[in-house]
């Protein structure tokens, strides 16, 4: 609740409108570490995505101009102590909307939904997966190196909704994107 909050008031305070993304494509390949909730620990992540900025046929077109759909793959690797290995994989769609830009830095705000995949393989007892839905909400800002490309970090919070008890994560990745279109 308190990592919505700090959205919140992150977007509040900067709701200038960004420069036009309608009919540009967005692809980021990202690299960084997640903090599993409950006793989970902290594990590299890689993963990328690509998006697009549709024109917005209903609603507010002002809102539309400065949002990217997009859809993600990560991938956290986890190996243990006795032999095994672990693989947290996120599945995911979601809206990026870009708030006050400057000539060379666009901040961000990250929500997206999806399916998670941990899959577990042991000498002993095999591999198992459970699956689980995913809500993931976050910041970010494009630091523009040239004219379509740059760096993007992020910070991110996940919830995952499982049969048993929920779980929590906190994302923090940096990457590489490129924009090209319109």
């Amino acid at each position: 609740m308190k990592i919505l909050l700090a959205i919140a008031i992150f977007a509040s305070g900067s709701m200038l409108l960004a420069d036009d993304l309608t009919g540009k494509v967005e692809v980021t390949g990202q690299g960084g570490g997640i903090t599993v909730f409950r006793g989970g620990g902290t594990h590299g992540l890689f993963g990328g995505s690509a998006g697009y900025g549709f024109k917005c046929l209903i609603g507010k077109p002002e809102l539309c101009k400065r949002t990217i759909i997009f859809g993600e793959f990560d991938l956290a690797p986890i190996s243990s102590a006795g032999g095994g290995s672990e693989q947290l994989m996120d599945f995911l769609g979601g809206v990026k909307m870009a708030l006050k830009p400057s000539a060379k830095a666009e901040p961000y705000v990250i929500v997206g939904f999806g399916g998670s995949a941990d899959r577990a393989s042991d000498p002993f007892f095999g591999t198992q997966t459970s699956k689980a839905y995913v809500f993931q909400a976050g910041v970010g800002e494009r630091f523009f190196v040239g004219k379509n490309w740059g760096i993007a970090p992020e910070v991110r919070w996940a919830h995952y909704f499982h049969h048993g008890p929920d779980g929590d994560s906190m994302r923090y990745t940096g990457g590489i994107f490129y924009q090209w279109g319109k």
